[in-house]
């Protein structure tokens, strides 16, 4: 074999031996012999059996590697591949494919946030001769996270010049600093600008029960009423309308660190001179009946969201709009025709107060 008559260090602990034995093994396999490095040399019977253990884990590696890219074939050629996990939560991952077939370069509007934003935010009211938008607010962010994520996205699309966001009272919740960095930004970077094969993700972030279960979730025709109305059904903007009622409604449970994380949030983009425009979802009656029935937990929220924003920053009160409750899917998210009003009021607000 290449290694004979070659010269080794003797190592003085077992994991030496292997070590030398696979630097040996991996030094050989290129045609090079290792030189002369000390007196001793490794036993034979030791280096076999540490380069026999390497080249069988190598061998392993390499056969779960094959048929996990298979299985993923597999699975993508029957449409039962969920998004690339980068998050693990189906409504974030299939935003974040959503952003890496977009063309970022040109947007210079952009929606973020939660579903809040995602699902009630229409883009086409904000058109223009010269202004290319996205919505690219994926779902279940609160405050700080979207912070985190807004940042991301301007690193990506860099021409953006103005963010959007849609408020609603479970935007601030449980907003310890700690959890802002929800997703490996070094990988989500280069996943989004496609330098890196769809697959990694899967490889890196494996979450072999995730994708088993939204597999099996796929096949069953029976997914949730969450996912029935929003996944995989994004306009051309990335827009999510929900457009069946569900009985969903959320205590309110404000965190009040997510005040201060509003705040920073806000004075982070007028200090790079991105127009910040805020509005708060409007009230359903019916859950504000349940959990604040005289509207003094709705309005002092209201009130302290509007308070951390930054003097440039342009809000609009959503509280002020007394919708019926047939306008509502739930306490966050509106039915279609009153999230294009609603968007068209943020677009009304904005061509009023806008700088020029």
């Amino acid at each position: 074999m290449c290694r004979e008559g070659g010269y080794y260090y003797q190592p003085t602990s077992t994991f030496l031996y292997f070590a030398a034995g696979v630097l040996a093994d991996f030094v050989c396999f290129t045609g090079i012999c290792l030189v002369r490095t000390g007196e001793a040399v490794v036993d034979q019977t030791t280096v076999d059996t540490a380069s026999g253990w390497f080249r069988y884990v190598a061998l392993t590696f390499i056969l779960l590697f094959a048929v996990a890219i298979a299985g993923f074939k597999i699975l993508g050629a029957n449409s039962l591949l969920p998004p690339p996990p980068l998050v693990g939560t189906p409504c974030i991952d299939v935003k974040l494919e959503f952003l890496r077939y977009s063309d970022l370069s040109e947007v210079t509007l952009a929606g973020v946030g939660s579903s809040a934003t995602w699902r009630n935010l229409e883009m086409a009211p904000f058109l223009g001769d010269d202004r290319k938008v996205i919505n690219a607010a994926p779902c279940h962010l609160r405050i700080h996270e979207t912070s985190y994520y807004t940042n991301l996205l301007l690193e990506l699309a860099p021409r953006i010049d103005t963010i959007i966001i849609v408020l609603a009272p479970r935007d601030f919740e449980h907003c310890e600093a700690n959890t802002a960095e929800f997703m490996n930004t070094w990988l989500a970077k280069r996943y989004i600008r496609r330098q890196v094969p769809a697959w990694v993700p899967f490889l890196l972030n494996p979450r072999l029960g995730y994708i088993l279960s939204q597999a099996q979730r796929r096949t069953s025709g029976d997914p949730s009423a969450e996912e029935a109305q929003s996944l995989g059904v994004l306009d051309e903007y990335g827009t999510s309308v929900m457009k069946e009622p569900v009985d969903w409604r959320p205590p309110i449970a404000i965190n009040e660190a997510c005040y201060a994380a509003l705040g920073q949030f806000s004075s982070d983009l007028a200090a790079r001179d991105v127009q910040l425009v805020v509005a708060t979802i409007p009230i359903m009656p019916e859950w504000a009946d349940m959990f604040d029935p005289d509207r003094e937990k709705i309005a002092a929220w209201t009130e302290r969201v509007e308070a951390e924003l930054s003097g440039t920053a342009i809000f609009l009160d959503g509280q002020k709009y007394q919708w019926e409750d047939e306008a509502f899917v739930d306490p966050v998210h509106l039915m279609p025709p009153y999230a294009q009003e609603l968007s068209q009021l943020i677009a009304h607000k904005m061509q009023q107060e806008k700088p020029d």
